[in-house]
């Protein structure tokens, strides 16, 4: 079940595969800068403080690059550190546009699927969804839910758990004890986040539901607009909208 609606949510990257690998390897590509960051700073510090610094072995290339200039240890860290500033920036903005661009295509693609999928269903299809049902599945749901999971949600999610294995990797390198006692209340957090996603769910489908009962009676007062003012009607569809 799982696996069909993840072949569901991935076939509307069916045309824009060359988008897809550049939000897979760009993410981790990004994450690492965002962790390489502190390493740098603190190359500065020690360089202020006791005139030299020594860089991580994967890094030394930056050192050997900024040195061919002749610049000075100070102005080499300065320099380094405002590279990977900006670099971090521009990959961030340059995701951000991707997966907003993304959200829209997808968006565009779920409600054409949805809405093809409806014209072929027959009478008892209609029946038993109402029209403010399909509104809200081909509006809201598409629109605000479903197309900004189906990429923002999984890449930010991504580029977190990318974030927290490179966090990792860097702070065991530097202090094993340390990184200990940082990670101890994860699983704490972890039982707090699932909790608070299940009153989340149950409150989400609650919130859907008031919201296709608002479409539908909607649809049934502006398509019977004529039927309630001969029946004098009005006073008590707007209680229902009270």
């Amino acid at each position: 079940m799982m696996w069909r609606k993840f072949k569901y949510l991935m076939s509307g990257y069916a045309n824009y595969k060359l988008m897809l690998a550049w939000l897979i390897f760009g993410t981790p590509l990004f994450a690492l800068i965002v962790m390489a960051q502190p390493l740098v700073l603190k190359y500065v510090f020690d360089i202020i403080d006791h005139g030299s610094g020594e860089l991580p072995p994967w890094m030394r290339f930056l050192q050997t690059f900024v040195d061919g200039y002749g610049l000075s240890p100070t102005a080499g860290a300065a320099v380094m550190l405002i590279m990977f500033a900006v670099a971090a920036l521009v990959i961030y903005l340059v995701l951000q546009n991707s997966r907003a661009w993304m959200n829209n295509r997808l968006e565009w693609y779920y409600r054409q699927r949805a809405f093809d999928a409806s014209t072929e269903m027959g009478p008892d299809f209609f029946n038993h969804f109402r029209t403010g049902d399909l509104v809200t599945r081909m509006t809201d749901d598409v629109a605000e839910k479903l197309s900004w999971f189906a990429c923002s949600g999984i890449f930010r999610f991504y580029e977190a758990l990318c974030l927290v294995v490179f966090g990792l990797i860097l702070m065991f390198g530097l202090n094993v004890k340390l990184t200990l006692y940082t990670v101890l209340p994860m699983p704490v957090l972890v039982i707090l986040f699932i909790k608070t996603a299940t009153l989340l769910d149950k409150r989400f489908e609650r919130l859907q539901g008031k919201i296709s009962d608002l479409n539908s009676a909607m649809e049934s007062c502006f398509s019977g607009i004529r039927v309630i003012t001969a029946y004098n009607r009005k006073n008590l569809w707007s209680k229902k909208f009270a």
